[in-house]
């Protein structure tokens, strides 16, 4: 396993150093997820930049060291298809961060740290020779927003009301009451 790591690091010095790496060709690569693509498609607001940007330093930070190579290799060689076990994986490095930064991570970026961090672990596999899809990566972050959430006590199903708070209309009086809004109304319940 530590073979992977230094794979893996030694691939990232040559990206470093802008050295081009060999990738398949083209129409075997297609619109491939790397942790840079995922990155360009992250909307952090300016004000938790920094935040997002030094907790996901110290999440490739964790994930390249040599006390990770253990786990990693626990983890390839467990039960389940390759994306569960990203997922998974990344989940456990996220439970590493929160727990690290002793409260000061906020909630919202929790999520997008851990979809980078995903196709990071994913870049960290594929240096090291083994095979990860595009579809692998996107079941590792399904699997990741899925454990979160419930972490969190948020089903998938209340999601989308979730996501319409941000935003969205208020309903009609005739509609009834939001089912999402605090029973109590002082807003203090976490979500």
């Amino acid at each position: 396993m530590a073979g992977i790591i230094a794979s893996a690091r030694d691939s990232q010095a040559v990206e470093e150093q802008g050295e081009p790496k060999d990738l398949p060709p083209q129409e075997e690569q297609g619109e491939d997820i790397t942790p840079a693509s995922v990155r360009g498609q992250m909307k952090v607001p300016p004000e938790m930049q920094d935040v997002y940007d030094r907790m996901v330093a110290a999440g490739k930070k964790i994930l390249y060291s040599e006390a990770m190579a253990p786990q990693i290799q626990e983890v390839l060689k467990g039960p389940g298809e390759m994306g569960e076990k990203l997922g998974q994986g990344v989940v456990g490095l996220m439970a590493i961060l929160v727990d690290k930064a002793n409260g000061t991570l906020p909630p919202q970026l929790v999520i997008p740290i851990g979809i980078e961090l995903v196709a990071e672990a994913a870049a960290l596999l594929r240096d090291a020779g083994q095979k990860v899809t595009k579809e692998d990566i996107a079941e590792g972050v399904a699997t990741l927003v899925g454990e979160i959430l419930q972490r969190a006590g948020v089903s998938m199903d209340q999601l989308p009301q979730l996501l319409g708070q941000q935003g969205a209309p208020e309903p009609d009086a005739d509609e009834g009451p939001n089912p999402t809004a605090p029973a109590d109304g002082d807003g203090d319940e976490e979500v």
